[in-house]
């Protein structure tokens, strides 16, 4: 589950992600183009999950790391389609 807030005095979004053991991470959001982006830096560098809505029913999230933040290798593609009852 992610949390995201706008922070008025900063002009700046931040995601908050939880994961089911209660940790969480304090992510920088932002919008790029049609994009909607979060980044988080780690010991080993930074990790990008980038969604893309492709239509009403379909989007596509990716994620990359870069340990130098100019070389991004992606480790995870989801394809995703809306799921109407």
């Amino acid at each position: 589950m992610g949390v995201i807030t706008y922070g008025v005095s900063t002009g700046q979004c931040t995601m908050r992600s939880y994961i089911s053991s209660v940790q969480f991470i304090d992510a920088e959001a932002y919008f790029e183009g049609d994009n909607f982006i979060w980044t988080f830096s780690t010991l080993a560098g930074t990790i990008k999950y980038t969604h893309h809505v492709t239509d009403e029913i379909h989007w596509q999230e990716t994620g990359e790391f870069s340990s130098d933040e100019t070389q991004w290798n992606k480790f995870l593609e989801m394809n995703l389609v809306k799921q109407t009852k």
